[in-house]
């Protein structure tokens, strides 16, 4: 029986029928299970034809097909079988036991080499799929905390509305307290969105950008001049300097950077002045973002960027590990200075345009 295995490679004609004399064939019907795991190993497989699947604790690890080998680890390490191999259509192999499978490395060094070969793309792929399931896990289990914390969220702006509109309904309610409910109404929702939001930009792993030539302070001045009215509202003054250079970015995420930041800024100041500026740094555009805030406290300003992690009550805690993203997603970086009772300033690289 002609068997194709690169393992046979190189033999001479009488080397290879002494090796398949030493051997036997035989066939599995499709559910039939060839090794077990945990059982002790004393022979070596090739498919001749057919296909068989390798599983290890319940999960699939390999399907291996015509010409591929398996069951050398027990023989080579002297241990018990560390998979399940089972046909999974009607497989016709050439077995070889242990005394067999050493005569072919002693007259072929090249299937040693082989072998190793083999053993270590196994093992890399084996390696890929641990570390994607670990990841898969791992997203899975921080999406349940984020599902949790929206929901969480969610639930006190939608009080404040429930309760609001309950006063909406008096007919002897005067315009003017009806024209504040519905401005609060309308906070709250935003603060609704605004959490939605997060959780969407924070679930979708990278996001696909859509990035297009555009001028900084193009972008920066499209992005603040809805925060003024609130900024002002508490007194605070928002500059931007520097020069109008050109980006290669996607405007809305970074209207979303900008927006977190400022924000963040404007929550926890009591007037004072935001200064955002705008300089080359090699082949970046380097914006700076500074206030003349309460600062952040050394102990909490190396978590700031953290899922979850928030020094204020009603945040997802998500905002700025939205802004790591979206700017390591732009291939830029960003960082943070600040001192206790003197402010803070957010630095972040966007690339340059090259046009």
């Amino acid at each position: 029986m002609m068997i194709k295995c690169e393992l046979f490679n190189g033999l001479s004609e009488n080397a290879l029928k002494e090796i398949l004399e030493k051997g036997v064939y035989k066939t599995f019907k499709q559910g039939e299970t060839l090794i077990k795991e945990g059982e002790a190993g004393d022979e070596f497989f090739v498919i001749i034809k057919g296909k068989v699947e390798v599983s290890s604790r319940g999960s699939v690890i390999a399907v291996l097909g015509d010409g591929e080998f398996f069951g050398e680890m027990a023989l080579l390490e002297g241990v018990k079988r560390s998979a399940t191999v089972r046909a999974i259509e009607d497989t016709e192999v050439f077995i070889l036991n242990r005394d067999g499978f050493k005569e072919l490395l002693k007259i072929n060094p090249k299937a040693g080499l082989k072998i190793l070969q083999t053993l270590s793309n196994r093992l890399r792929k084996s390696n890929e799929r641990v570390i994607e399931d670990v990841r898969r896990e791992t997203r899975l289990s921080t999406l349940g905390k984020v599902a949790g914390t929206v929901i969480h969220d969610l639930k006190s702006p939608l009080a404040v509305i429930k309760g609001y509109l309950e006063f909406l309904e008096r007919e002897d309610l005067p315009f003017d307290e009806r024209k504040e409910i519905v401005k609060i109404l309308r906070d709250e929702v935003n603060k609704m969105l605004d959490i939605i939001q997060d959780f969407l930009e924070f679930s979708r792993g990278k996001d696909t950008l859509h990035p297009v030539p555009a001028r900084i302070i193009d972008v920066l001045n499209s992005a603040i001049q809805p925060l003024k009215t609130v900024a002002e509202e508490k007194e605070i003054d928002i500059v931007i300097e520097g020069e109008n250079l050109p980006c290669f970015l996607d405007p809305m995420k970074i209207k979303r950077v900008i927006n977190n930041i400022v924000m963040n800024a404007i929550e926890v100041m009591d007037g004072g002045l935001i200064t955002i500026t705008t300089s080359r740094d090699g082949d970046f555009c380097l914006l700076s973002f500074k206030d003349n805030g309460p600062g952040i406290p050394p102990e909490i300003r190396g978590r700031i960027f953290e899922p979850f992690f928030t020094s204020k009550s009603g945040g997802t805690g998500l905002g700025l590990t939205i802004v790591k993203k979206i700017v390591e997603d732009h291939g830029g970086r960003v960082d943070v200075k600040s001192e206790k009772g003197k402010g803070t300033e957010f630095l972040i690289w966007l690339p340059l345009s090259s046009s």
